[in-house]
């Protein structure tokens, strides 16, 4: 689960990193398109390693699958928060 989540961390950090940079049409794809696909496969790859979390950890799987839908997806929301904070502009 920490594997997990520290991948949930890099992805969204490298996307608002990204989005600091440009502020502009970049940064509100990355709300609109970029960030959501991001999370989305991250939630695919998730539960398409549930199987192998299954036999190599003794973590609970119910955990597993809550934690797989519901990082990636407030990761989405603190995406849409935080990137129009950045002052974006239209050039």
């Amino acid at each position: 689960m920490i594997a997990l989540l520290t991948i949930e961390i890099v992805i969204n950090a490298a996307l608002l990193i990204y989005a600091a940079r440009d502020r502009s049409w970049g940064a509100f794809g990355i709300i609109i398109f970029f960030g959501p696909l991001a999370n989305f496969i991250a939630i695919a790859v998730s539960l398409a390693l549930i199987p192998i979390v299954h036999r190599t950890s003794r973590e609970s799987l119910g955990l597993y699958t809550l934690l797989a839908f519901v990082v990636p997806t407030l990761a989405i929301f603190a995406d849409w928060i935080i990137i129009p904070m950045m002052g974006l502009h239209g050039c």
